[in-house]
């Protein structure tokens, strides 16, 4: 039995996942340990993701330390994205407000510009700019900047 690009077809996997769910030598943990790296290799070189999860379901990893990891790590990176994006919108509100407060200015692609804005370094630096706007002329550079600024 192989489970190599060029070998990987579904019995071998059968196969194995079988021989891994009869051992009673190991722990729990271990046997899902096993069961995941086996359902990451298998999907890795291809085989349909509907028939790994009948023959590996998430059930069956659940307990294996490898599995809880990554899990953790994608939550963690979930969180820190999310959070990210809820500063970006945070900052691009307050640079919509500035321009609103200080000139009564509004269009809605400079809003919409806005908003899909994600670099926090550039969005700080347009609230910045904002801030210290002389007068009209320079308020509508920085809209001119900010419209013509790649996404």
């Amino acid at each position: 039995m192989t489970l190599t690009r060029d070998g990987a077809a579904l019995e071998p996997v059968q196969k194995v996942t079988a021989a891994i769910l009869e051992r009673q030598d190991i722990s729990s943990a271990v046997l899902a340990d096993h069961l995941t790296v086996l359902r990451f290799i298998a999907e890795a070189e291809g085989l349909p993701i509907q028939f790994l999860l009948e023959l590996i379901p998430r059930d069956k990893m659940i307990e294996s330390p490898l599995y809880q990891s990554i899990l953790q790590e994608g939550r963690a990176d979930g969180e820190t994205k999310g959070e990210a994006k809820g500063e970006a919108k945070r900052q691009a509100k307050a640079l919509l407000r500035v321009l609103l407060r200080r000139f009564d200015y509004t269009d809605e692609s400079l809003s919409t510009r806005v908003m899909a804005e994600t670099r926090m370094p550039l969005l700080e630096a347009w609230f910045d700019d904002a801030l210290i706007l002389a007068d009209e002329e320079a308020l509508r550079s920085l809209v001119a900047t900010i419209k013509s600024t790649t996404p």
